[in-house]
């Protein structure tokens, strides 16, 4: 396998996994590991309005071969993620 790929692969999973630390689970805790809210009013108004772009984004997503749909509000996180850590691994 060529390099390229390798490190492509790796920094898409780690970049994925930084993301969790700013969903809506991981941004409940500071540095330390203690449960508090750190992010201002605007922040949190401004993510959701984001947010919410990813659940209908995922939610339109469907495969007719066995009748199924994404539930964007279910993987919203995950989805986040997907993106956050492609997006570093790119740039």
């Amino acid at each position: 396998l060529l390099r390229y790929l390798n490190y492509g692969g790796i920094g898409t999973i780690i970049g994925h996994e930084i993301t969790h630390g700013f969903d809506d689970t991981g941004r409940q805790f500071d540095k330390d590991g203690n449960r508090i809210s750190w992010w201002t009013n605007e922040t949190i108004e401004k993510f959701n309005n984001r947010k919410q772009c990813f659940i209908e984004q995922y939610s339109n997503f469907s495969v007719p071969e066995i009748n199924m749909n994404s539930n964007g509000n279910q993987t919203q996180d995950e989805d986040i993620a997907d993106n956050g850590g492609l997006k570093a691994a790119f740039y």
